[in-house]
């Protein structure tokens, strides 16, 4: 048996649904949260995972992305959030980061330098540990993205838009890397039926909804249905030109070492 790993999130267990249903007695499936995926990636203890972009230059020697699978796209960017809206982001500033290895913490580091302060803490807690003051901000993601206004925490930046404006491309957030021994044998397999599960999801929506809804950690269907349609598009299904012009930027710009960008992909 192979060993899958996605996160709990509505994107990942939206799209992979009808892949998992099919495929339940082929893998060992793993539900982690994305920072857990991307350490258990560093030690390859996944065949085909999802994984924060960022982390891929430091596990490019093992495994290739995907074109499958993508959580890319405009609009999609991590907030930095605090309980006042004059709050300003300086070296002492204490900032709550859902893991080292993530994209969310990449654009942090690119865009407020002087950070120098960062506690990590799993996604879904860090509005409550802002409350507590044991933070004084935080870079969210995920579900909290739609919710942090309902604990009346504010934004500060969107890091995505700040991204969008520089770059001018789409925010490479996530993607499905495959086992660099497994391309020749099981890449284009493996990408054919995410696809054809993305399809499905989308024009099953209620069937799928209550799988998400299992493993999610807001469980209203607004919430659920937001997450999806944002984080689910066509960069899911095909990156394309703009999208993989946009991956191999980010990735480029994450690890001072240079990282050849001639055999990421795996198709």
């Amino acid at each position: 048996m192979f060993n899958l790993a996605i996160s709990p999130c509505p994107n990942d267990t939206f799209m992979f649904y009808k892949f998992i249903v099919d495929h339940q007695n082929y893998f060992r499936i793993h539900f982690s949260d994305i920072e857990e995926l991307n350490e258990g990636l560093l030690s390859q203890k996944f065949d085909i995972s999802k994984c924060s972009v960022a982390l891929y230059p430091f596990i490019a020697e093992h495994y290739a992305l995907l074109p499958t699978g993508m959580a890319m796209g405009f609009g999609t960017g991590p907030l930095l959030i605090a309980k006042n809206p004059n709050f300003s982001i300086t070296e002492e500033t204490r900032i709550g980061i859902p893991g080292k290895y993530t994209t969310a913490y990449a654009l942090l580091r690119r865009y407020f330098p002087q950070v120098k302060h960062i506690q990590e803490f799993l996604f879904s807690s860090i509005p409550d540990e802002i409350l507590k003051n044991t933070i004084d901000a935080g870079v969210i993601i995920h579900e909290t993205r739609f919710t942090y206004e309902q604990k009346k925490l504010v934004k500060l930046e969107d890091l995505g838009s700040l991204w969008e404006q520089e770059t001018k491309l789409p925010l490479p957030l996530g993607a499905i890397v495959i086992r660099r021994d497994l391309i020749t044998s099981h890449a284009k397999r493996w990408s054919e039926e995410l696809a054809k599960s993305i399809l499905y999801a989308w024009s099953h929506m209620d069937e799928v909804l209550d799988f998400c809804r299992l493993h999610a950690t807001e469980i209203e269907e607004q919430v659920l249905r937001q997450h999806i349609e944002l984080y689910v598009n066509d960069f899911s299904l095909e990156p394309g030109e703009e999208g993989k012009k946009a991956v191999e930027y980010l990735i480029s710009s994450v690890k001072k070492e240079a990282v050849s960008l001639s055999n990421i992909w795996a198709l």
